[in-house]
């Protein structure tokens, strides 16, 4: 009784806003302030990410959402912040309250100097996207993490800048089978255009990894790349460098890195990408260096003026080097987005993930199917 009645005043809130058309924003001492509430229905064919005996359920999710910004002469700020609540239909332990927020900081102190800052946490019970998940540690269970990224670009002449930057990324698990790990990188680069529509960059960052309890591992990276600009609109990064690694086991290792990617706006109602990387790293599950392969691709298309549908496909490769596990992820989603009204909108996606890990319990396969609704107040 007391989930249907949650429910309830969840989906009450639709009834009336999708026959009302509203104002986008609300204004107030310079801040523009967007609410926003949704309601989705789902079915979830395994809930608790295991590769034998999965659990299936249909779920509601609930959401409500804020969206503030911020711009003036030469700063600008935005927040992003928003509440789900998953509720299962049989499965009432697995219900879930997820935490998202995310902040983003620009400041021109001059024509010559730029600052920047973001910072993303979350709180949730699943992966907050295919990469994440990649290499991750399978199972339901809550992930706190944060992610600070600061940086400042000095502009040094009209073809040359100099850029610096900092960044944290804390992970904390709730099952006890991971350590909690911390990643900070102190970097710096140069960045020289030879003309509008080619720039040259290199960079050095040195990453520090540590795991509590646990041991830790450094990285000394170094890379060069190219940015060339085909269009206005299209534009290839191209980038290649070693990895100095003192890896968890004590032992060194000097790897190489190949990144590369493709961007291009089709058309104002086009947008699509695709991008390559292969390097040997860390990551925050598991106390071992990660030689792995990933691609990944991008595609969103305005059908009409109503219509919006998104694809995303992903596939990892990689190989844990002392402990000699193998991973192989695989994710893709579809989805459909229908624009009722100005500031409302009906979606239904579909994703489908699959874990293959030479270790049993990494293994699984999940598809979701999500039918919901938006509004933006």
């Amino acid at each position: 009784m007391k989930k249907n009645w949650r429910i309830f005043c969840g989906i009450l809130p639709f009834i009336f806003l999708m026959s009302t058309r509203g104002y986008a924003a609300y204004m107030y001492d310079g801040l523009e302030i967007t609410p926003s509430a949704s309601i989705q229905e789902g079915y979830d064919d395994n809930i608790t990410y295991v590769k034998n005996n999965p659990i299936s359920d249909a779920f509601t999710k609930l959401l409500a959402g804020i969206a503030v910004k911020q711009e003036r002469k030469l700063e600008s700020l935005s927040l992003d912040a928003r509440i789900e609540e998953e509720l299962f239909a049989q499965h009432s332990s697995f219900d879930t309250t997820s935490e998202y927020m995310n902040l983003l900081y620009k400041q021109d102190f001059s024509k010559y100097d730029q600052l920047k800052v973001s910072d993303a946490f979350s709180h949730a019970a699943n992966p907050t996207s295919f990469e994440n998940a990649f290499g991750s540690t399978s199972g339901r269970y809550f992930t706190y993490q944060n992610t600070l990224d600061m940086g400042y670009r000095h502009d040094l002449t009209e073809q040359l800048a100099v850029n610096f930057r900092y960044a944290n990324d804390l992970l904390d698990f709730t099952s006890k089978s991971v350590s909690n790990s911390s990643l900070n990188t102190v970097g710096t680069g140069l960045e020289y255009a030879f003309d509008s529509a080619t720039i040259l960059k290199t960079d050095y960052d040195y990453n520090y990894r540590d795991f509590y309890p646990g041991l830790s591992a450094t990285e000394n990276e170094v890379s060069a790349g190219l940015r060339r600009y085909f269009t206005p609109q299209l534009y290839v990064d191209l980038r290649s460098g070693a990895d100095f690694i003192n890896s968890f086991n004590g032992q060194n290792y000097i790897q190489p890195l190949y990144k590369a990617s493709l961007t291009d706006d089709l058309d104002e109602n086009t947008q699509t990408s695709i991008s390559f990387e292969k390097q040997y790293t860390t990551t925050g599950y598991t106390q071992d260096l990660f030689n792995t392969w990933r691609v990944s691709a991008n595609y969103i298309r305005n059908l009409n003026s109503r219509i919006t549908a998104t694809v995303n496909i992903f596939y990892g490769n990689g190989d844990y080097i002392s402990t000699d596990i193998q991973e192989k992820y695989t994710g893709a989603s579809i989805g459909v987005s229908y624009e009722l009204t100005k500031n409302a909108k009906l979606t239904l996606s579909y994703t489908f993930s699959k874990d293959d890990s030479t270790l049993p319990t990494n293994s699984y396969t999940k598809n979701v199917v999500y039918l919901g609704a938006i509004y933006e107040f």
